[in-house]
């Protein structure tokens, strides 16, 4: 029965696999190719083009009654033409069009099927000499942009540089090609990553060189893998402190994303007495038991306003939650390996001074008290599909801490339905409980997060009509336009700026924005520019780290293989199902991440840390995958070439603590 119940598992699992890579690439097929509401383009082997605007962080607050316009104008010379002069355009997004003053006649252009190509034969308004194409274009979502082509002249007309473009009522200039790669200026005058390497090369060799030293020195003495755990504990514990003591506690409260609006929100809290509506400032839209909490600090504290004091009650809650999502690393780890010690410690240390962890630790948010909370859900989660029978209890508990999260952010609304499923099927295929069970097992969970959470979404959906709602879907006629505004597929298939210009690799693309962003932090902490970093890192260590974090990933890959292939292998089916469930998070996030991206194309989207609650899981990847180079090495490879991999990690964790905490 168990061999029968396990293939139906594996079926289930593939099914599942199948259906989830069918339905993301269905869904973001459809955002990008044909929802009007995506600024989404490609060339088609004609451009795009678009006014010169020079790559900048700011965002931009558009009102949809006073739209901002785009200009574009094309003087050529051409011939009569002996065939029809037939003109393909497409425009982001309400077009009109004229040539020599006339205006070309689009019979029922719709602006929401900006998408698709509008072809006319323009033939009657084409003059022997000289030429005129004027376009006027309006897009309310952000910068407008043009693709033009005219076939049957003397020689075609496209949309390139020779073209001139204003936007806001700029005077006339050459157009640019649409370009959401471009660099931010100012971000080239960073440390540089291979350059601060080379900088730092005798450090790095003798961080290296302990590494080597300390695996060989372990290796003669197995027995200090039992106090392998306390003593990755006691490091990262007073690492934490340190940083939080004589590094975070002196940032500027206002440095950090969006800091200064989730200060004005506490602010709110503590003059007002009440909860703020999602139109009453630019993050109060967001749940309430981060600045709940933080404002009742505040008022029995009551801190002399500037003070030392005060700022690190901005922060104490994050760097809890960052520290807090170390010991919950170390019960996954032990819950899921109980036999494997060093994995365990390993996972501790990685956790603990994971970059974007350390970076959200710093400011006035949300984040990382809700990656806590999220974080307990998951290893509540694994604990009970990991067990023989799973009570009543694991439902109350797991139910409370995903209310706790769906209170602190909305990003947890796609782990209620995960978790809660995945335990439902656990009963369902291992414990063979009847449908009836099931049932009442997943009421009581949701019951719970209800009862917690449950009132803010309907406060929201009586005020405004939805449940989640954000400060600009509240804000009725306005929106927000942020630099590039469009995204094309390079967007989303280049890497490799992480490397040589890691500095707000946003503007050039998505997995280089992940990278920078996991990996230490590549966004300046949410300042407008190099000139506003607070100064408490040290980035020439973090430049390096860039480069060094390289391996890391590798690492992290091929530790979601290997728990892949133990998620459909495994004989223990409570076992597989914890481990499918470690499987599918990070390609889910990544899938929603790409959704986000195409429907707001905004340079500061693509942020890893919005999946912070994956810390452990992250953490124990890169261990996994680590481990199992090691167990190759350890069966092919001599001691001195096994111990290089350890150089490598003293090299790369100790450069995280110099980044931080030097």
């Amino acid at each position: 029965m168990g061999d029968m119940r396990g293939r139906w598992l594996w079926r289930g699992q593939v099914a599942l696999a199948g259906i989830f890579a069918l339905g993301v690439g269905a869904v973001l097929a459809e955002a990008a190719f044909r929802a009007p509401d995506v600024a989404f383009i490609w060339s088609g082997g004609t451009p795009w083009i678009g006014p010169r605007i020079v790559p900048h962080t700011a965002g931009k607050l558009v009102n949809e009654s006073s739209i901002p316009h785009a200009v574009f104008e094309r003087h050529f010379t051409s011939d009569v033409p002996r065939g029809p002069a037939m003109l393909r355009v497409r425009a982001l997004r309400d077009l009109v069009l004229s040539v020599n003053g006339h205006e070309v006649p689009f019979a029922a252009r719709d602006p929401q099927r900006w998408k698709e190509a509008w072809v006319v034969d323009i033939t009657p308004l084409i003059v022997p000499g000289d030429n005129i194409l004027s376009a006027g274009v309006r897009n309310p979502d952000g910068v407008a942009l043009l693709q033009l082509r005219v076939d049957g002249l003397s020689s075609a007309v496209v949309t390139d540089e020779q073209w001139l473009a204003a936007w806001e009522g700029e005077p006339l200039a050459p157009a640019a090609i649409a370009d959401d790669g471009l660099r931010l200026p100012d971000s080239t005058a960073l440390p540089q990553p291979l350059a601060e390497v080379q900088h730092h090369a005798l450090a790095l060799l003798a961080l290296a060189a302990s590494g080597v030293l300390l695996f060989l020195g372990v290796r003669r003495w197995p027995g200090t893998a039992t106090r392998s755990r306390e003593v990755a504990f006691a490091l990262v514990a007073v690492f934490w402190v340190w940083l939080f003591a004589a590094k975070i506690v002196r940032i500027p409260k206002e440095s950090g994303f969006d800091a200064a609006y989730h200060l004005s929100y506490v602010a709110s809290l503590m003059h007002e007495k009440t909860l703020p509506l999602a139109t009453e400032g630019f993050q109060t839209y967001q749940p309430p038991l981060y600045y709940v909490v933080t404002a009742l600090l505040l008022a029995v504290t009551n801190p002399t306003p500037g003070s030392v004091a005060e700022r690190a009650i901005f922060s104490l809650l994050p760097a809890l939650s960052g520290l807090g999502m170390t010991f919950v690393a170390a019960g996954m780890a032990r819950l899921l390996f109980p036999e494997w010690l060093w994995v365990q410690a390993g996972t501790i240390v990685v956790a603990g001074l994971l970059p974007m962890s350390l970076t959200l630790a710093s400011g006035a948010s949300n984040e990382a008290p809700h990656a806590l909370f999220a974080s307990l859900a998951l290893l509540v989660t694994v604990r009970a599909l990991l067990r023989k029978s799973t009570t009543r209890q694991d439902d109350y508990v797991l139910g409370l801490f995903l209310g706790l999260a769906l209170l602190t952010k909305y990003t947890s609304a796609i782990l209620v339905p995960t978790a809660v499923g995945i335990m439902a099927a656990r009963r369902w295929t291992v414990e063979r409980w009847p449908a009836s069970r099931v049932a009442a097992g997943a009421a009581r969970a949701s019951a719970v997060v209800v009862a917690l959470a449950g009132w803010f979404y309907l406060r929201n959906y009586l005020y405004f009509g939805e449940p989640f709602v954000w400060s600009l879907s509240a804000w009725s006629g306005k929106t927000i336009w942020q630099y590039p505004g469009f995204h094309t597929p390079g967007y989303f298939l280049r890497f490799g700026d992480a490397l040589t210009q890691p500095w707000y690799s946003g503007f050039h693309s998505f997995w280089d924005s992940l990278y920078t962003t996991l990996w230490g932090d590549g966004m300046g902490g949410g300042a407008g520019g190099a000139a506003h970093f607070h100064g408490r890192w040290r980035y020439d260590w973090m430049a390096a780290l860039f480069l060094l974090a390289l391996p890391a990933t590798g690492f992290l890959i091929a530790g979601w293989i290997r728990v892949l292939r133990s998620s459909l292998q495994n004989d223990d089916l409570g076992r597989r199902l914890a481990l499918s469930l470690l499987v599918a998070l990070p390609p889910l996030f990544i899938a929603l991440l790409v959704n986000v991206n195409l429907r707001w194309p905004f340079w500061s989207f693509g942020k890893a840390f919005y999946a912070l609650f994956l810390t452990p899981t992250l953490a124990l990847l890169v261990v996994l995958g680590f481990d199992a180079l090691d167990r190759v090495l350890a069966r092919r490879a001599p001691t001195l070439v096994r111990a290089l991999p350890f150089g490598w990690a003293a090299a790369f964790l100790g450069s995280v603590v110099l980044a931080y905490g030097g």
